[in-house]
């Protein structure tokens, strides 16, 4: 079955700008007081995590600069156990990494509606 690696990017895409709009106008302090916002943020980062999982390799080795390793390991690195999440490091991943990202997802898409992007059909790693 083709996948279709439009579809995990704008669901990437999607989860970045819900972010976003989770964490508008909220400071480090009130993120790590208020456990809505720590768990909006955290399923969101992980539908990124699983959007990256299922993209072909063809995606993943058109656009090497994305960190999708990173990426991919991005639960591990956040929780320490399955219920010990290091809310800390969430708050550094959105703050520094997320925007970085979302440019990077952006010209991705943006090579899709130019037709610049193979639209998958590689076997993908996952």
């Amino acid at each position: 079955m083709k996948k279709d690696d439009r579809v995990f990017l704008l669901h990437i895409w999607d989860a970045i700008l819900q972010i976003e709009q989770y964490v508008d106008h909220v400071g480090a302090t009130k993120f790590l007081q208020t456990r809505l916002l720590q768990d909006g943020v955290v399923r969101q980062l992980e539908i990124i995590e699983e959007a990256s999982r299922n993209l072909t390799d063809t995606i993943r080795l058109q656009y090497p600069d994305v960190p999708w390793q990173q990426i991919i390991g991005l639960r591990n690195r956040i929780a320490h156990a399955y219920f010990l999440v290091n809310y800390e490091l969430v708050w550094e991943i959105v703050q520094n990494n997320l925007p970085n990202l979302k440019a990077q997802i952006g010209e991705i898409l943006n090579g899709f509606a130019e037709g610049d992007v193979n639209d998958g059909g590689g076997s993908g790693a996952g």
